[in-house]
């Protein structure tokens, strides 16, 4: 499909790639050289080679290259089973009708039979140019035979011989800049270990919130409720919040047990559940505490205000002042203290 933008700039690079220097180009640098992956600069970099191998080798490079542009712009693409990894269309035919033995050049596709040269990749031609001595290499393609029963190989000596030299000067390029390559490689290899390090890390704290996980407890309203007044009561007077970095929550639990006489499990499984929703409120991931829990927060709130005298929280007693402090800022009951 043609373009109405002007990629002369772009074409002018791209005419001076070769397979090689694409298939090490970086996703960044393809989709900006490419436009985004539009199609006339993609089927530019083919048309690069009329060598079907090369033409595998640079297919394969740009759909590895969309992939991870893609996953960097779009964090759903490729997130199975949802969002299944989607190629444009003129992407998938190119690299059929490549990998049917096509050559794709600006005129349309060219069928190459086995013997072609077109079939012979410049890899197995640079193994063979560096393998055989000079000497001999010169004199197989320098001899001349008339055999009607040639090879194609000494049909195309020429071009083997081109094709060959063409190979050296892509392997001498091709050192050119090694060590850059190195340089990223180790810069990757190191944020590689740092985001390893980052996962794990993140795996073990995720492990022990799956640990502190409470089983379902069927608790009625009442009970509940009167189960959170006493963490409530325990946890204000103490002075602690309900973390698990702070509060061992099953012996919290015990210890509100042996207090109360309520069923310690029932009261570890409301810890986890009110501790859960505190950090909700806190992290502004909901806007307000439940109905039961303002509740049950200003019962408790009432009951130390009038069990301890004094007219005002200022006289009254410094724990009780304390208590009923924590009761308000954890509970966001908005009391003027």
């Amino acid at each position: 499909m043609e373009s109405n933008k002007n990629y002369s700039h772009l074409l002018e690079r791209i005419k001076g790639l070769n397979a090689t220097i694409i298939e090490r180009m970086s996703p960044d640098v393809m989709a900006n050289l490419t436009d985004g992956f539009e199609e006339q600069l993609v089927r530019e970099m083919l048309y690069t080679t009329h060598n079907n191998y090369e033409q595998r080798t640079i297919i394969k490079a740009v759909k590895t290259a969309y992939k991870n542009w893609k996953r960097s712009t779009d964090r759903y693409w490729g997130d199975l089973p949802l969002f299944p990894e989607k190629y444009p269309q003129y992407m998938e035919e190119l690299q059929m009708d490549i990998e049917c033995g096509c050559v794709v050049t600006a005129k349309g596709l060219s069928y190459v039979s086995n013997s072609s040269i077109c079939a012979v990749p410049a890899s197995f031609l640079r193994g063979f140019y560096e393998a055989c001595p000079k000497e001999q290499f010169d004199a197989i393609f320098e001899r001349d035979d008339s055999s009607e029963h040639n090879s194609p190989l000494r049909k195309n000596k020429k071009k083997l011989k081109k094709e060959a030299e063409n190979a050296e000067l892509r392997k001498q390029i091709d050192q050119q800049g090694v060590e850059d390559i190195n340089l990223e490689l180790e810069k990757l290899k190191a944020e590689n270990e740092h985001l390893q390090v980052m996962n794990e890390a993140l795996q073990k704290q995720n492990d022990r919130y799956e640990s502190m996980a409470a089983p379902d407890v069927d608790l009625n309203e009442e009970e509940k409720l009167q189960i959170d007044e006493r963490i409530i009561f325990f946890s204000s007077l103490l002075g602690c919040s309900l973390k698990s970095e702070v509060v061992v929550q099953t012996k919290f639990a015990e210890l509100i047990q042996k207090m109360t006489g309520d069923d310690k499990e029932s009261i570890r499984t409301r810890i986890v559940a009110m501790n859960t929703e505190i950090q909700k409120v806190d992290d502004g991931k909901v806007g307000k505490f439940s109905d039961g829990t303002l509740e049950a927060a200003r019962n408790v709130y009432d009951l130390i205000n009038k069990a301890v005298k004094g007219m005002t929280r200022a006289v009254k007693p410094y724990q009780c002042k304390q208590a009923m402090e924590n009761i308000n800022q954890t509970f966001h009951l908005g009391i003027k203290m």
